[in-house]
C-alpha cells in the first residue's frame, strides 16, 4: 500500500505544467500548443465600464478624444520695445504745446513703461522751447517724475534721470523747493535724494553717468549757497557710496561760488562737513573733500589779499608822493616778501579753521590743506 501510494504521488509530482511561449500561445507536456482562454462577456463588460469611468467615451480606448491644449493664463507677453534717448541738442518743439502737455502728463502715470518713457521726452521737448507752458506744470510733473526715477525699469529710470536735469537747465532757481522735498529723513519723497542714490549705489552704468550729469547740471544751474546748505546734510549719510556722491557734488558746487558769494556765504558747517568727509573710509570721498577744501583755502586767500589790496590802495592814495621809493625798496626784497606773504596767508588760513571749529576738527583740514 505504502509502495502504490509513493507510485501515485510521483506520477503525480511528475507531470509536468502548461508553459507559456514568448506569443501567449499555451504549449502542453507533449510540446502540443493550444489558444490561450479567451475573457469572458462579464470580464469584457467590466473592462468597458472601467475605461469608461477613466477616459469619459462609451467604450473602447481609441474612441476617447484627448483634451484639447490649455491655453495659457495671464496677460500676453510683452514684445520688447527699443526706446530711444534723445540728447538735449535733438529735442525739438512740439506742435501743439498745450494738448501735448496734457497729454504727456497722462502718459507720464501709465503703468506701461514705454508710454511712460513716451510722456518724459514729451516734458523734456516741452522745457526746452515751451518753458512758460511748463513752468505752470511743475507741480503736476515732479510727483510723477520721482516715481519714474525710482523705477526699477533701467530705461524708464534713465529717462526721467534726463528729464530731471533738463528741467533742472530750463527752470533754474524755480526747481530749488521742489528738488529736496522729503529731505534725508523721507528719502522716497526727495528727488535730490534719489539721484544721489542712483549715482553712487545703481548697478547700471549708463544709469550712474546719467544721475552724474544730471547732479552737475544741479550744481551749475541753481543758486551755490541753496544747493549747498541741501547738499550738507547727505554728507553723513550712512551709505558710503552716497556720501563719496556727495562729496564730489560739494566740490563742484563750491567751485561755481563767486568771490561776493564767499563773502556772504558761513563757512563754518562747509568745514565741518569737509574734515569728516576727507578722513572717510571711501577713497572718492576723500579726493573730493580735498578739492573743496582747496577750493575753500583759495576762496579765503583771495577774499583777504583783496580786502589788504584795498586797505593798501587807500593808503597810497593818502601818501602818493612815497609810492614810488616804496617800489624800489619792494624791488630789493621781491622773495622774502613773497615768501612772508605765502606763509601770512597760510597762518591766517590755519587761524580761521581753529577759530572756526577748534583744534581737533580742524586738524585733518589743516592736513590736507598741507598736501593740496
Amino acid at each position: 500500500m505504502k509502495r502504490a501510494g509513493k507510485e501515485a504521488g510521483a506520477e503525480v509530482s511528475g507531470l509536468k505544467q502548461p508553459r507559456r511561449n514568448q506569443i501567449g500561445v499555451m504549449a502542453d507536456s507533449n510540446g502540443q500548443q493550444s489558444i490561450a482562454r479567451q475573457p469572458t462577456e462579464r470580464e469584457i463588460a467590466a473592462a468597458k465600464a472601467a475605461r469608461a469611468r477613466l477616459y469619459g467615451g462609451e467604450g473602447s480606448a481609441e474612441a476617447v478624444e484627448l483634451p484639447a491644449a490649455r491655453e495659457p493664463t495671464g496677460t500676453a507677453p510683452v514684445q520688447s520695445v527699443d526706446v530711444v534717448h534723445l540728447p538735449f541738442e535733438e529735442l525739438t518743439p512740439l506742435e501743439s504745446p498745450e494738448t501735448d502737455a496734457k497729454a504727456a502728463l497722462a502718459d507720464m502715470s501709465s503703468a506701461d513703461w514705454a508710454i511712460a518713457c513716451r510722456g518724459l521726452l514729451a516734458i523734456r521737448r516741452l522745457s526746452k522751447h515751451h518753458t512758460e507752458q511748463c513752468r505752470g506744470l511743475l507741480d503736476s510733473i515732479m510727483p510723477l517724475l520721482l516715481k519714474s526715477v525710482k523705477s526699477l525699469r533701467s530705461s524708464l529710470c534713465k529717462a526721467a534721470i534726463m528729464c530731471a536735469g533738463d528741467l533742472t537747465a530750463a527752470h533754474g532757481a524755480r526747481m530749488l523747493p521742489l528738488l529736496d522735498t522729503g529731505g534725508m529723513t523721507q528719502p522716497g519723497k526727495s528727488l535730490l535724494a534719489q539721484l544721489l542714490l542712483k549715482a553712487g549705489s545703481n548697478d547700471k552704468k549708463f544709469v550712474i553717468e546719467e544721475a552724474q550729469h544730471a547732479l552737475d547740471t544741479i550744481a551749475s544751474s541753481m543758486d551755490a549757497p541753496a544747493i549747498l546748505g541741501r547738499l550738507l546734510p547727505y554728507a553723513a549719510h550712512k551709505n558710503p557710496k552716497v556720501r563719496a556722491t556727495t562729496a564730489k557734488c560739494l566740490a563742484a558746487t563750491a567751485a561755481h561760488m563767486t568771490a561776493e558769494q564767499w563773502q556772504l556765504y558761513s563757512t563754518k558747517q562747509l568745514l565741518s562737513a569737509a574734515g569728516k568727509l576727507v578722513s572717510d573710509n571711501t577713497p572718492e570721498a576723500r579726493g573730493a573733500a580735498k578739492g573743496l577744501i582747496g577750493t575753500m583755502q583759495g576762496a579765503f586767500t583771495e577774499s583777504a589779499q583783496s580786502s589788504r589790496h584795498e586797505t593798501s590802495d587807500k593808503e597810497n592814495d593818502a601818501s602818493g608822493d612815497r609810492a614810488v621809493s616804496e617800489k624800489a625798496a619792494s624791488k630789493g626784497a621781491g622773495a622774502a616778501s613773497e615768501y612772508s606773504l605765502e606763509s601770512s596767508a597760510q597762518d591766517r588760513w590755519a587761524r580761521h579753521c581753529h577759530s572756526t571749529l577748534g583744534a581737533v576738527a580742524a586738524a585733518p583740514i589743516l592736513k590736507a590743506s598741507n598736501s593740496c
